[in-house]
Parts: structure tokens; C-alpha cells; sequence
């Protein structure tokens, strides 16, 4: 369950980046304006993603401010 969540995050790692970082070029056409619009920002978003995934999985059942 952990690749799961982990791949799902990813997932929207890679929405994030493609969509409110303006990394589509980079997506969809192989081009990157900088450095941190192409290879290394889709590394970063999609590994932040997997790793929020897996936390979300770990503490499924809790919320912020709840103290547990």
C-alpha cells in the first residue's frame, strides 16, 4: 500500500509541476527553459509527491490540529 500512495502522489507531483509551475513544455514537447523548469523541478515535484504520499499513508488517520 505504501507504492501506492506513493505513486499517487507522485502523480499529483507531476500535475503540480506540469500545471502551476508551467513545466507542460517540458512535459509534452521536450523542452525546458531553465534548469529548474525541466529535469530537476519534475525530480523535486515528483519526489515531494511520493514522499507526502507516503506520509499521508502512515498517518491516514489524523488531522492538523488534532494533537494525536
Amino acid at each position: 500500500m505504501y507504492i501506492l500512495f506513493g505513486l499517487i502522489g507522485a502523480f499529483l507531483g507531476l500535475l503540480v509541476f506540469t500545471f502551476a509551475l508551467g513545466g507542460a513544455y517540458c512535459v509534452f514537447g521536450g523542452y525546458s527553459s531553465t534548469l529548474w523548469v525541466g529535469p530537476f523541478g519534475l525530480l523535486g515535484c515528483l519526489s515531494i509527491g511520493f514522499g507526502l504520499g507516503l506520509l499521508s499513508y502512515k498517518f491516514e488517520n489524523r488531522e492538523f490540529g488534532s494533537g494525536k
